[in-house]
């Protein structure tokens, strides 16, 4: 896929976010995205479009119709391949069902394809913390988070639309 859209999170959650993503650094783990320069977030999709500057007004729209909205990370997971990933899972509550599905629907006369992850009946809502990493890395920081774990109460307040692999940032939509 070309491009994805991302929800990132305020201020004090993106804060919060960073210093478990620190932790796991000093413990050893590869930090997500750390030499990439990206910032902790959702992953809402990825595609693949012609013309990017129409996704973008669509996304600038949505941006607009929403305001900040809460989110409860409130557990450790991994994707158990290898290379894995670990990440915090949220509380998928009707709020960000409606954006995922909201913004497929509104972009899908601009997007040649959508990643099948990505589709409403296989999403699996996280915010990364740390990929590539092998199984005894990935117990490993579950034990790193696990160590006086609270579920972090997020807020998002940003939509973004970014270029794939590499990463790029194209632009960012304040939720208003």
């Amino acid at each position: 896929m070309d491009y994805a859209v991302l929800l990132h999170f305020d201020p004090t959650t993106e804060a919060r976010l960073q210093t478990d993503i620190d932790r796991l650094a000093a413990a050893g783990i590869n930090p997500a995205f750390k030499d990439m320069g990206m910032r902790p977030h959702l992953t809402i999709t990825t595609f693949s479009a012609p013309d990017i500057s129409l996704v973008q007004r669509v996304l600038a729209l949505a941006a607009r119709k929403w305001q900040p909205f809460p989110i409860r990370l409130a557990s450790v997971g991994l994707f158990p391949v290898e290379p894995g990933v670990l990440f915090y899972a949220p509380i998928v509550e009707e709020t960000l069902l409606s954006v995922h599905r909201e913004l497929h629907e509104s972009m899908g006369a601009y997007c040649n394809e959508f990643s099948p992850l990505y589709q409403e009946d296989n999403w699996v809502a996280h915010c990364t913390l740390a990929l590539d990493l092998s199984v005894p890395e990935m117990m490993k920081g579950i034990e790193v988070l696990s160590k006086g774990f609270e579920p972090v109460e997020a807020r998002f307040s940003e939509l973004t639309v970014i270029a794939c692999c590499p990463y790029r940032g194209i632009a960012t939509f304040p939720l208003i």
